[in-house]
Order: C-alpha cells, then structure tokens, then sequence
C-alpha cells in the first residue's frame, strides 16, 4: 500500500495565512508583547527633542518666523501685474438711441505692468533686518525650550531612579527584620528568649510594610511623571508604565563658584539674548514707521493694449509700452505715523524692562539652585560614612545579643537606624542632582543641540533702500 495515499495534503497558502493570522490574534489577546524598553537619559532626552509638544510648537514658530523673511525680501524684488477688462454693449445702448451710430459693442484693455522700487526711506532693508532678528528670537525661544524641557526630563528620570533605590532599600529593610523574626522564633522554639522578643520583631516587621507600599506608589508616580514629559501614552488599562529606565544616582562634582555661574547663565540662557534682539527689532522697526512720511521713488515699465470704441477710426486697437517713475511724499496723515512711532518707542521701554526683568530672574535662579547645591553637598557629604557607620553598629549589637551581653532592643533600633542613614543618603543624592539639574539650567550648560540653524549674519544690501 502506498503510505502517501494516506498523509495529509499540504495546506493551502491561505491555510496558512489564516492560521499564522489567528496566532497572532490569540497572542494579542493573550497580552503577549515585546519586550519592555529600556530607556537611557540620553534616550529620554533624545525623545523629547522630537516628540515633545512644546518643543514641537517652538519649532513651527521657527518656521513661521522664516516666512516673514521671505515676505520682507519681497521688497527689493521687482513686482509684475496684469490687468484686464472686457465688455459688450447692447446694440441699442452702442447707438445711443440712433444718435451715435459709430460706437463699438465691444470694449476691451489689458496691461502688463513691472514694477520697482527705488527709493523707501530705507523700510525695505530694515524690514528685512527686522524680520533676520526675528527669526533668530525664534530660534533662541526654541533653545530655551529645548533647555526647560530638558531639564523637566532629568528632573524626572532621576526622581525615577530615587524611586526605584527607595523600594531597594525598604525591601533591604524587610529582609533583615525578616531574618531577625526568623531568629527570634527558633530562639523562642529552643527556650533561650520569650515571647516578648518574638512579638517586637513582629512589630518592627509590621512597621516597615507601609514604607514599602508608600516606596512602591512613588515609583508608579514617579513613572507617570516622566511619561508625561516624553510624551509617552499608557497602554488602555496598564497600571504600570510601558517602558523602563536604566542608569545610576551618581554624585557628579561641581566646582565653579557662585559669580561664574552667574557670568555664565547671562551669556548663555536664551531668554536674556532674545530680549536684546528684541529691543533691535524695534529699533527697526521705527525706522519703518518713520518711512511711511517721507519720499518713496520707484520706476516702472508697461505694455498696455486697448480698443478703439469708435468705429470710424482708422485703427480698431492700439498698443504700446511706457516706461517711467514714480514718486510719492506724504507731508501730512492726520498724525497716524506720529502716533505709529510714539507705540513702538513705548514698546521699547517695555522691551528695555522686561531685559533687566530677565537678567534679575536668572540671577535670582542662579542663586537659589547654587545654595541648594551647597546645602546638598553638605548635607550629603557625611552620609556614607554615615552608613559604614551604622553598619558595624548593627553587627556589635548583633554578636552583642548572641553572647548575651546586649537586648534585642537594642539590635531593632540598631537596623531602624541603618534603614533611616540609607533613606537619607539616597534623598540627599536626589536632592543633589535635582539642584545641579536645577543650576545647569538656569546656566544653560546642558542644553540639547537646536538641530535649527539661521544665518546670523545682516543682510545684504539692496538697491531697495
């Protein structure tokens, strides 16, 4: 008997779309993901580069402050225009009644005009120096962005990283009451300790679950926090956060002083040059106001076609070009460019205040995260020691107990100190890199790349003036 007669046949090739299509549904179904990612800082930051809201608003104001460039060079180029016009009478109305039997039903004209300008008391080139000054506010505005939200991302992650070491060492903390209530109860079964010391390490444990559960809750808070900032959505119904952080609440030095961090945030933060080029921005655009009372010049070329409405004329179209200037001189407009100047003046002592507002600020921001560093560093400073130290008393109390010479008391309060010097170390390392996040901003150390370049140099000039 031939066995092939027997073996199935092959599946069909929509056989087999349709069952690897059900396997991947019932994985769907299932839950079955990827793998969690894992994210650096340089990732975070990375992303909210590209994705963030903000940043993403503040480079579109790039883009829209490019336009007006362009709408400002338009000035020292040549304007070209058409026009036409083109009509038909009845022919009772070309006669006029039988009076004017000569006259034409149809009647057309059509022009071509260039036009250019020659002479603008100097609006076009300050329009255009106006409009590069803009365009680099923009620019600083989007630096400044990168800059804050950069800063909300450090903040962020190392608040996630605390988060996470602060369940580590309440968990640390459960393990060693764990062990001394394991110790206690065979010591209490061989009929060395009562009962009294069984019920203590019974408490103790008890005491450290909440801290446990509170640690836990920080780190989803903490996760959610950062989502935010990187605009990361959780998945419908997740209670936790889809992806993970990697790194370390390292104690980076900082060495400069107070004065040079100061020096430094007012030549670097973005908020204080993007108030100086507000303050020419407007010196321009006074200029511009002021344009609008004096001479403009401008030259012109046409070529212009029309009918002759008269039947009688030796020609039924005539064309031509003509080629001439243009000049135009408002001595008087009711005062509306006088009141024009007089705004933009007002708007540069506003300018020129708000400067020294922003100057004062990031003084101010400066200061405050300096000392808050100083205060860290101070604080954090004898916290290693600190635990060393706590260590080797919890192991004298310990041998102390086993040899009968010390309390069980004593052993307890020793590891609720250890659990208390581990807590403050790690906060004091978080407060730490908070304050640096905090200082490196207000001095702009760290801020990312714009990736958006504009040319900073003035433009060239026209032979529209």
């Amino acid at each position: 008997m031939n066995r092939h007669l027997f073996s199935p046949a092959p599946a069909a090739p929509w056989r087999r779309l349709a069952v690897g299509g059900w396997l991947v549904m019932l994985c769907v179904a299932k839950g079955y993901a990827g793998p969690t990612p894992v994210y650096t800082l340089a990732q975070c930051q990375d992303m909210v580069a590209t994705q963030s809201p903000e940043v993403l608003a503040a480079a579109k104001q790039v883009d829209a402050a490019k336009a007006l460039v362009t709408q400002a060079r338009a000035g020292i180029f040549p304007t070209l225009g058409a026009n036409g016009f083109f009509q038909r009478r009845e022919q009772g109305l070309a006669n006029s009644g039988g009076v004017n039997q000569g006259i034409r039903q149809n009647d057309y004209t059509a022009d071509i005009r260039l036009t250019q300008s020659l002479f603008s008391s100097f609006a076009v080139r300050n329009r255009i120096a106006a409009a590069h000054l803009t365009e680099r506010i923009a620019v600083l505005n989007y630096q400044a962005t990168l800059n804050t939200t950069g800063a909300q991302v450090r903040t962020a992650f190392d608040s996630t990283l605390a988060a996470e070491a602060s369940i580590a060492v309440r968990q640390q903390a459960i393990d060693l009451l764990s062990a001394q209530l394991k110790d206690q109860q065979d010591r209490l079964a061989a009929g060395s300790v009562g009962q009294v010391n069984v019920n203590r390490a019974q408490v103790a444990l008890a005491n450290e679950q909440p801290p446990l559960l509170d640690a836990r809750a920080n780190v989803r808070t903490a996760y959610a926090a950062l989502a935010q900032v990187l605009g990361i959505a959780y998945p419908s119904g997740a209670a936790d956060a889809p992806f993970r952080v990697r790194g370390e609440l390292a104690v980076k030095p900082f060495g400069l002083s107070r004065e040079e961090c100061i020096r430094r945030a007012l030549a670097q933060r973005p908020e204080v040059e993007s108030r100086k080029l507000a303050l020419d921005v407007l010196g321009h655009q006074l200029v511009v106001e002021k344009a609008a009372t004096r001479p403009q010049i401008a030259a012109f070329a046409a070529y212009d076609l029309y009918s002759e409405p008269v039947v009688a004329a030796n020609r039924d179209t005539f064309s031509g070009y003509t080629l001439g200037f243009a000049a135009s001189w408002t001595i008087f407009d009711g005062f509306a460019t006088l009141g024009r100047v007089r705004g933009v003046r007002a708007q540069q002592g506003e300018a020129a205040a708000q400067l020294v507002a922003v100057r004062l600020q990031v003084e101010t921001e400066v200061r405050n995260a300096f000392d808050d560093l100083q205060t860290a560093a101070a604080t954090l400073q004898p916290q290693s020691q600190n635990i060393a130290l706590a260590n080797e008393t919890l192991g004298l109390t310990s041998r102390n107990l086993n040899a009968g010479l010390g309390t069980q008391l004593d052993v307890l309060q020793t590891r609720v100190d250890l659990t208390r010097a581990r807590t403050l170390e790690l906060g004091g390392r978080l407060a730490y890199n908070l304050a640096l996040s905090r200082l490196e901003r207000a001095m702009a150390a760290n801020m990312p790349t714009p990736g958006i370049t504009v040319k900073t140099t003035a433009p060239a000039r026209s032979a529209a003036k």
